[in-house]
């Protein structure tokens, strides 16, 4: 419990509220939700800060809102909030039985089961909605019959272990928790070995191999079926997103009178690494022609050679041979078989003689976050080798977001066993960068595009606001030797259901 709130003190923003994460702005709802658990926590007997509350408080009022105006109401403050639509009153039916009279003329009832019917965002459910005008019912002890319709509804509405999302979990909870002892006593028994056992509140009973359960009497069972299942397809109902790999490479570098070492992060289907990268004062090009890309298959010595995927252009050489430019690297032409040249196409590819790449522009790897050297002409000396990691190689894992839609979502992306995480892992680079005073190298600004990131014992999770076409990666640390398994990365929406994106599985071999 201390851990939660030490948690909360930490998301606490400069103005009093809460947002989705620490890095976000405030936001009238959450910090509303979390005021509550913490007058509930308080409630229940746990140490408290004042000084949270008081900002929390202070923020409320400023920031007026029907499901602030109840919290308030809950501290004996109060922000003499006016509601201004339905689900307004849907909120204040905790504070008012007024408003609880107002707010039944949203609830539609359909045999057994009844629920508040408003139009809602991705944010805010029927479940939640109904679970909050639950509440209310019963704290204003009236429409017994309509109080179990709602619970009907909750719990037709649960999916397995939990509702939806965590929000409409513990509404739904506290909802069921409230109203639990109003309800009856159960009397419930279980056909088990050809008698009735009774089953008493709260008890767990496995069945093993029964297609068919038989329960006797009267109350709330819950039946829950497990299975194991090992995903393997890529799934895109909604999300399309791709994984992958990269090696770290250590490449020395020299910059006029400068020498240093830079990170050059490969992908595992290179056919060559870079061993030295050398600026020089000029390059005359090699190229005798380039020509669009225009289909999938090029004429070579009359014999039809079918270009990689996303290639835009290719080069012939003076000496005859075919260089293409793709999307991230390039590919070297070997008799009918082209190998990946690990080097983005910035700028102006000027040839590739005796194992070097000729170009003029700035310098990136494949797999590189961003440019490593700033625009000239350069000499980068290759050897042609496979990449293949090994204990102790730095490893980066990239998932891209290629297509979707919706707002507060998690992208989850498990690793393998092997796996070492580096959460502070600064790429290497010379890009004459622009500093200014307060760069400090122990200070980390939050500059990505999503909202925040987390590390788990399995998994590195990604959370966003909304929705882009984007990039997340991570750093780790190979640590063992072997065949690994990796579990498929996944995207869903935390608060509403219907779509979901994941990778296929992916299978490492480490130092073979």
């Amino acid at each position: 419990m201390n851990k939660g709130l030490t948690r909360l003190y930490y998301y606490q923003h400069y103005d009093g509220g809460w947002g989705w994460w620490k890095t976000d702005e405030s936001d009238d709802f959450m910090s509303a939700y979390v005021m509550e658990g913490l007058f509930y926590a308080k409630k229940a007997g746990y140490m408290v800060s004042k000084t949270v509350i008081e900002r929390g408080i202070d923020y409320l009022k400023s920031n007026p809102s029907a499901y602030g105006e109840y919290v308030l109401s809950l501290y004996g403050e109060t922000s003499n909030y006016n509601p201004v639509d339905p689900l307004d009153y849907i909120f204040l039916s905790l504070k008012s039985m007024s408003y609880t009279e107002k707010a039944l003329k949203y609830v539609e009832e359909r045999g057994n089961v009844a629920f508040v019917n408003l139009d809602t965002d991705f944010f805010l459910t029927k479940v939640q909605m109904t679970a909050i005008l639950l509440r209310a019912l019963n704290k204003w002890d009236i429409e017994k019959r309509l109080q179990r319709k709602l619970v009907n509804y909750l719990l037709l509405k649960k999916d397995g272990v939990f509702w939806c999302s965590t929000k409409d979990t513990s509404y739904a909870v506290l909802g069921l928790l409230e109203v639990s002892e109003n309800l009856g006593k159960s009397d419930i028994r279980l056909l088990k070995n050809g008698d009735y056992v009774s089953l008493k509140p709260g008890e767990k009973v496995s069945i093993d191999d029964k297609k068919v359960i038989v329960l006797d009497g009267s109350g709330i069972v819950e039946v829950r079926m497990s299975y194991f299942e090992v995903p393997e397809r890529k799934v895109t109902e909604g999300f399309d997103i791709e994984r992958s790999f990269y090696k770290r490479y250590e490449v020395l570098t020299e910059t006029g009178s400068e020498t240093s070492i830079v990170d050059a992060f490969l992908p595992l289907d290179a056919d060559y690494v870079p061993l030295k990268i050398r600026e020089v004062d000029f390059v005359p090009s090699l190229v005798n022609l380039e020509m669009s890309a225009l289909g999938r298959t090029l004429d070579v010595g009359g014999r039809r050679v079918t270009l990689p995927e996303g290639v835009r252009k290719v080069y012939i050489l003076e000496d005859g041979t075919y260089v293409a430019e793709g999307e991230g690297a390039y590919y070297l032409l070997s008799d009918t078989v082209w190998k990946k040249i690990p080097v983005v196409p910035n700028g102006s590819f000027l040839g590739w003689e005796n194992g070097k790449l000729l170009m003029y522009g700035e310098v990136a790897f494949t797999g590189n976050t961003q440019n490593i050297l700033s625009a000239g002409f350069y000499e980068i000396q290759f050897r042609e080798e496979k990449v293949t990691p090994k204990v102790g190689d730095i490893m980066k894992t990239v998932v891209r977001l290629k297509d979707g839609i919706g707002d507060f979502l998690v992208l989850e992306d498990f690793f393998p066993s092997c796996a070492q995480i580096l959460d502070r892992y600064k790429e290497k680079i010379m890009y004459k960068e622009e500093s200014y005073k307060f760069s400090y190298y122990w200070y980390y600004a939050w500059k990505y595009w999503y909202t925040a990131m987390e590390v788990h014992d399995d998994m590195v999770a990604f959370f966003m606001y909304h929705y882009t076409d984007g990039k997340v990666e991570y750093y780790w640390r190979v640590t063992a030797n072997g065949t690994f398994k990796v579990l498929p990365s996944r995207i869903y929406p935390m608060y509403t259901k219907g779509f979901y994106g994941s990778t296929s599985s992916d299978t490492l071999v480490i130092g073979k």
